[in-house]
């Protein structure tokens, strides 16, 4: 026991632990502990049942995460695999071209999508001068399409790190029993990747529900968990923010809950590549 606690990582642990008390689990306690109820009585939870816009946040939040999360796997993933795998004409572009999502800020980003689908954006005019309309891209057109194309990246990145990672010689020795190609990949990588996709996956849907910029930029009608919970911490400029503490701890259970749901998949078949060699790109 002494000589733990001589040890310098006893002390680096405690160290970590009451910064991550301090600066992490006592806020989230504030702001939980804020949402049951402050100097009036009241209770934040009794407020966002009673209004129906509060709940139909929750749902739009939900739903907008799942799809863009959905939306954006099924872009990284492939992208990914194709280019771990493949050799092609402008791979090297096509590998780099993602990451230009991540040194662009959202507004930026946001902007430039309004400035060529908007109401009065160039391919916009262009279409309606030939007789077609695109639908207005405020709203859910405008969110789904603009998050999915931000943070498809993060998928493409941990898919792609994580198939390059893979010891081919498992493949090979699954085709070496007379396993089909895709049946090889299919029974012996995608186990193994699979981990790495639904963390990606985990981490955009958590980069959605929390998004403030994008969502106030176009979200119109469309009233979501991140606007409503600034509106709140506006509006509520007393010493008693039930809504925005109600609000904020909702958008946590929600990221929780995902989180332990995923980490439930991935515990169910955990496998792990200690060392191999990577595919050669085809």
């Amino acid at each position: 026991m002494r000589g733990d606690l001589r040890s310098v990582w006893f002390w680096l642990t405690l160290a970590a632990l009451a910064v991550l008390a301090l600066f992490l689990l006592l806020p989230l306690f504030n702001v939980l502990v804020g949402s049951f109820g402050g100097s009036s009585g009241r209770s934040g939870w009794s407020l966002v049942r009673q209004d129906g816009k509060y709940l139909t946040a929750v749902v739009n939040t939900l739903v907008l995460g799942g799809v863009v999360t959905l939306l954006a796997s099924l872009i990284g993933v492939p992208m990914a695999y194709f280019t771990a795998r493949f050799d092609f004409p402008g791979k090297a572009i096509v590998a780099i071209l993602p990451l230009i999502t991540l040194v662009v800020p959202e507004v930026i980003a946001a902007q430039t999508w309004l400035m060529a689908f908007g109401n009065n954006g160039l391919v916009s005019r262009a279409l309606a001068e030939r007789g077609l309309e695109l639908p207005s891209f405020y709203g859910w057109f405008g969110l789904i399409t603009v998050m999915t194309f931000t943070y498809y990246t993060y998928v493409y990145i941990g898919t792609l790190a994580a198939i390059r990672g893979f010891d081919v010689q498992l493949e090979e020795a699954a085709q070496s029993l007379g396993t089909s190609p895709a049946l090889s990949r299919w029974k012996v990588m995608v186990p193994v990747v699979l981990p790495s996709v639904l963390a990606s996956a985990l981490l955009v849907f958590t980069l959605v529900v929390g998004n403030f910029a994008v969502a106030t930029i176009l979200s119109n009608k469309v009233p979501l968990l991140s606007v409503l919970t600034y509106q709140a911490t506006v509006s509520e400029v007393g010493s008693d923010p039930l809504l925005q503490s109600t609000l904020a701890s909702i958008s946590v259970a929600i990221v929780m809950v995902v989180l332990f749901l995923q980490r439930w998949v991935v515990g169910r078949g955990r496998r792990e590549v200690v060392q191999g060699r990577g595919a050669r790109a085809q």
